[in-house]
This record gives structure tokens, sequence and C-alpha cells, in this order.
């Protein structure tokens, strides 16, 4: 569970109709507060106008809403009188418009967000929403709370107004992040959910920087600060600790890898030599080395001499991903490839512009100077007081340059759309994976792993090999991949699905959602029976899918594969099939399917066996599918089926696979089997042993679900 407050606006003008609406989701892009923002300034619940701040606000909220029916549920406190949405936000803004001192936000936007897969039922939610609010003494103000299920992972807004409804004074927290940190951790706890990391200090281990957090998450390089603890961070504390080299021997260490140990402030920091902007406190590689305990045992701090910058570095940082990071090779180098080529085309296109714009403007210093000294020069004033004449010139010039200045900024805001930012390495393997690139979504999923970043579904999860499959394209859906290389499905009728390393889960249950879920494991396991957990209510929906779609699924759960077979027998047996019917629908799907899809690598096109077929064939080898046993026959292009179903000692059984036979053969041996009775067949003497193995055949995957 992670807790976080979302920062607050600059201004309030926006009052609290702006975020209320926002967390209940009454907003669509081009409509309503969000349509209206970038047309001018709106009077807010102070009576002023905040014109930037509400047009950020409302492209924000433009950007953010996708659907209406991402709201799971509202909840409405301390507002009696307002039972009603729209009531309970005209109140809570009047109540605002009473205190007119504070300039700042007035709202409190607190985000509860659940890790796939985990949905607590509406009292947790509500219980934890209690607990939180009243940690951060704001029990007593009036609220709105939202569940949204427009993602993945469930996530609940509280739209809190920070003035009371009694006294209107407004709530001033201090480090409230800490408190929600502290509060979650507990609540993890009480209420039995995945425990997660919110920061909170550890004895005797250094902090992270949010920065360094960010960086890594967002472009996938090292930070700084992770590279000196890895690659420095030995030397560095060898040195600190040997009080008899003093200062002069960990000033050695740090140059070795490039660095410097310098005072800054009241503390010490560890910088890259070179670039003084890059640091770290030196506090934060361990707490041995905060300057207080480096000078308790090194002495008075001693700069570094002239031999120290002498010394060659042994590694150096660089911004980039780490090698193990990189996946496939070739991947980083298409990323490189790309990355810089985005920034050579916006770097030149700016530079032209930039070039453009002080030529511009050194041709208008010219041309006005000339016109300042012709005034000076030849005192031609018409009768024309001069200092008029200057300040006429100067107005002009100022209004050259302003509409210049203004002309540049949107070439240059055009030059930034034509040439965006090169995407962070996860973000481009999240692009590349939506778009089918496996290696990318491996490469993804093992980051997400090595950094401990893959999420706990569940038991709602069908554990299956890792192996990476796409859907049948008659489902007509597309992925949209995470940062730790999950793939999410949002089926239309509501169903999420999510794919991990660790298998599929169904975290909302739906028809369509229950069908990807089954054909997604299905096709991961090859073929093998699936081992279902969960509830019953996920239990159902999986076994109602397999039923419904008429799926080749086999269940481990002798009870739950048991219900599924008696239930398909009764559907076939209430639409009156006869066995040589079914045969002969399921073999026709089968081929209709295998020349709509073929499989990676196929180019045949197949169709039933026909009496008129004649020539040499190859034995492919058979196939078992529900309610049919097959053999396929290859000439070319063209792949044959069998019905061998009936036949207790068909000729294919006698061959191995890739064999060439007389067509001819196989009809006439075909022939001598529809001739036999079942006396004659029990004359010929069937054995138990070849009863056994036929039994012990296993069926193969359709490849297609039955209508």
């Amino acid at each position: 569970m992670i807790v976080r407050r979302v920062p607050p606006k600059v201004t309030r003008a926006s009052g609290f109709q702006q975020l209320a609406r926002y967390v209940t989701a009454a907003m669509v892009p081009g409509q309503g507060e969000a349509g209206r923002a970038g047309a001018g300034a709106e009077i807010g619940a102070d009576g002023r106008r905040g014109s930037q701040g509400v047009r950020r606000l409302g492209a924000y909220l433009g950007d953010q809403v996708r659907h209406g029916d991402r709201v799971a549920w509202i909840r409405i406190t301390n507002c009696a009188l307002a039972d009603d949405l729209e009531v309970a936000i005209k109140v809570m803004d009047a109540t605002q418009g009473i205190n007119r001192r504070v300039k700042a936000d007035a709202n409190y936007h607190l985000v509860v967000a659940f890790p796939p897969g985990e949905r607590p039922e509406r009292q947790q939610i509500e219980a934890i929403e209690d607990r939180l609010v009243a940690g951060l003494g704001l029990s007593a103000h009036q609220r709105i709370s939202a569940l949204h299920g427009d993602k993945e992972h469930l996530h609940l807004h509280v739209a809190i107004n920070l003035i009371h409804p009694e006294t209107f004074k407004a709530a001033h927290l201090f480090r409230d992040h800490e408190r929600l940190a502290a509060m979650a951790a507990e609540l993890e706890v009480e209420h039995g959910l995945t425990r997660t990391n919110h920061g909170l200090p550890e004895p005797g281990r250094a902090r992270v920087p949010d920065a360094a957090v960010a960086m890594r998450a967002h472009t996938g390089e090292e930070p700084f600060i992770d590279w000196v603890k890895r690659v420095a961070g030995p030397d560095l504390l060898e040195a600190g600790r040997n009080d008899r080299g003093g200062w002069a021997v960990l000033h050695e260490a740090a140059a070795r890898h490039g660095l410097d140990i310098r005072p800054r402030g009241a503390g010490l920091v560890i910088g890259k030599r070179g670039e003084p902007a890059l640091m770290m406190r030196a506090s934060d590689l361990d707490r041995s080395m905060s300057f207080r305990k480096l000078t308790d045992r090194l002495g008075v701090y001693q700069p570094a001499g002239a031999t120290v910058a002498a010394v060659v570095p042994e590694s150096i940082y660089e911004r980039t991903v780490r090698p193990e990071h990189r996946g496939e090779p070739g991947l980083w180098d298409r990323y490189v490839v790309e990355r810089d080529g985005g920034r050579a085309g916006r770097g030149a296109a700016l530079a032209a512009q930039i070039a453009a714009e002080r030529a511009y403007r050194a041709r208008i210093a010219a041309h006005y100077a000339a016109k300042f000294g012709e005034i000076k020069r030849l005192k031609v004033t018409i009768g024309i007081d001069p200092r008029i004449r200057y300040d006429a010139l100067k107005r002009e010039q100022r209004a050259l340059l302003d509409r210049h200045r203004r002309e540049s900024m949107t070439a240059r805001e055009r030059i930034r759309t034509e040439h965006p930012p090169a995407p962070g390495w996860p973000d481009w393997l999240r692009r590349e994976a939506e778009s089918g690139d496996r290696a990318a979504l491996e490469a993804l999923r093992q980051t997400a792993e090595r950094q401990g970043r893959q999420e706990r579904v569940g038991a709602s999860m069908i554990r299956v090999p890792e192996r990476s499959v796409e859907p049948r394209p008659t489902l007509g859906v597309k992925a949209k991949v995470g940062r730790n290389g999950d793939r999410t499905w949002r089926m239309e009728d509501g169903g999420t699905v999510l794919d991990t390393k660790e298998g599929v889960a169904l975290l909302t249950p739906s028809p369509q959602a229950a069908r990807l879920t089954l054909d997604l494991a299905h096709r991961r396991a090859n073929g093998a029976p699936l081992e279902i957990g969960g509830d019953d209510r996920f239990r159902s929906s999986l076994l109602e899918a397999s039923v419904t779609n008429r799926m080749e699924i086999r269940f481990v759960d002798p009870v739950l594969e048991a219900e599924r077979d008696q239930r398909i027998r009764a559907i076939d047996e209430a639409e009156g099939w006869t066995a040589p019917e079914k045969r002969a629908s399921t073999i026709m799907m089968f081929t209709a399917h295998r020349n709509a899809w073929p499989e990676p690598g196929d180019m045949c096109f197949y169709r039933g066996l026909e009496p008129s077929d004649t020539g040499e064939a190859q034995f492919v080898g058979t196939m078992r599918l529900r309610g049919a046993d097959i053999a396929l026959w290859q000439q070319g292009y063209l792949m044959m089926v069998q019905d061998i179903s009936e036949h207790m000692m068909p000729l294919a059984r006698t061959l191995v696979e890739g064999q060439a036979v007389d067509l001819a053969d196989v009809h006439r041996a075909a022939a001598r089997e529809a001739e036999l009775s079942v006396e004659a067949i029990g004359a010929v003497g069937v054995g138990p042993e070849a009863e056994r193995g036929r039994e012990a055949e296993p069926e193969r995957d359709l490849g297609f679900e039955m209508d």
C-alpha cells in the first residue's frame, strides 16, 4: 500500500470544485471546467483571479481523465446537510470562501494505492481512510473520497477541505509524509496487506535521496549515489576508518575514482571532479562518514594537496544504464541510436533558432544605433525636440523586440514539439514491449526483478511457466506494459487481466477477462492442465468461461475438471450432436483456424483428406483433439487431416514421423477399418496395452475456441 499527498497548487484560485470533480471523475476532456480552463482567468473562492494556476490545473485534468465510469464508489464525510455530491461540493467551496486570509491552496489531496491483485473490502478501505485522516488531525474536516478502478491497481482519492467547517481556521501540516508512511506501515500489518517499502529510516542505514529514487525509476540510469556506494564506497570507507593516514589518504581514495571530498555548509560532500554540481552528502554513504565523526578520527579538515590532483582515476561515473540491465545484445544499441539521434536533431534545430534570433537582434540593434547616431550627428529635428524623437525610436525598438520575443518563444515551442526528448530507458522498453518486442518485455521484467519491484498479485493467479505469448487475434485487445514488465489488458466489459512473470491473474472478473486469462495461461503452459487457486468467485468465472467458449482447457483440480466435463457434455446432448457430427465440426474448425492464423513458420494450407487424393505423402504425426483423433499427411504446402477416432489399429499408428506413404495405401487401410464390425475388432484382439496407450495419449491444443 502506497500513501502519498499530491503536491498542492500555488494558489487557491480554483477552489474545492476542481479537485472534487477530478476525484469523482465528473469532468471529461473538452467539457466543463477543464474545457474552459485555457480560455482565461477563473474567479476563485476568494474573489481573486488566478489564470495561470487554473489553466495548468485544467490542462492536467484534461490529460488525466479518461472515462467517467472509473469510480467504484463515492463517500461524503462531515457534510451532514449535503448527501448529494454536487451540493456537498458547493458547501465545501463556500466554506473555503469564508476564510479569505489564506492565500495558499486550501485543499488536501490524499491518494492510497494498493498493489495489483489486492482488493480489500469497502469496509477495510474506509477504515484505512479514517485512520489516515485522523492521524493527520483532519478527522473533523469535510472530505470527499472515491475509489478508482481504472488501472490494474485499486487506488483511493481523498479530497479534504483544510478549512475547518466550524472554526473556519486553516489546518497547516508539517512533514506529513513521515506520518503517512508510518501509519501506512502499521495499517498493512493490521489489515494483512502487502508490505511495502515506505522509505522509513532504518537504524544505522543511510537514506536515499528522492532525486536518486526518481532518476532510477524514470530513466533507468544509475544515480550518482548508487555508483559511489557500489564502486567507490569500499575504498572511501576503508580510508575514512584509517586514522593514521589522515585526510590525505581519504583524498587519494576519492581521486582514484574521479571524486573529491570537500566541505559544504555545515557538512561534507562527495562530488565528481570537474562537475561541482554533481555531489552527495558524505553521510549518505555511511553515518561514519559524517563531518563530525571524520574530524574526530582524522582531525581538522585538510584540503587535497598537489599530489592528489596528479592521481589518474581508475573509474569515472557516467550517466548510463548498467550493462546487466540492458537486456539482449542490440537492444541497448537501438535505444542509444534513437536517443542520440533525437538529441542531435533537437539540438541542431534549437541552435539554428538561437543563431537566427541573435542575428535578428543584432540587426535591430545596428539599425537603431544608426538612427540614434543620425539624430545626434545631424541635429535634424524639424522643429521637434530630439528627446521626443529618441523616446519614439526607443518605443519602436522595444515593440519590435517584444514581438520578436513572442515569435521566438512560439518557434522554440514548435521545435520542442517536433523534436520531443527521447524517453528514458524504462519508458522506451515499455513502448517497444507494447509494440510486440519480446526482448524489450524480458528486459523490463529482469530489471524489475533485480530492483525488487515485482508485485505480489496474490491467490487470484494462475501460476504458469514464464513464457511471452500474445492473445489470439479474435480477442481484439492490446496490452499496456508497466514499468516492471507486467502487461495489463482492460476489456470492454470492465474486466482486467494481468500477465506477470509468475503467471496470469484475473484482477477484475468478467466474461471477456476470464476468457483472456484462460487463453494466455493455456498457451503459456503449452496445453498442460492449469492449477486454479483463489476464491470461489475467481474459480467460477474461469469455469464459466471455459464452458461457454468451448475452450480446450483442462484443470488440475479433479472436482473442477469433472464439473467442466459434465457441463460440456450436457450442452452437447442438449444441442443433439452425434459423435461423428461433433468430430467433423471440431476438425473443420481446426483447419479453418490453422488457415486463418497459422503457427510461426507454418506455410501449409489445411483441409480434410479426400478419397480423390493420390500420390505420395509424408506422415507428419497424430493429434488428439477434444472428441477427435486425427492424422496429418503433407504434400508440399498442402496439409491433409484424416479422422482416425474410430480406427483401433490404423496405418498412422504404425508409422514414424517423416515417413513417406502412398495415399492409396492410406485409403485402403481406412476402408478395411470401416468394414470391420465390433465383433471382428474383438476377434482381432486389441489388448489392454493398446487401450491404455490410446487413453494415455494427451489431448493436443486445438488452437481455437469452439462456438
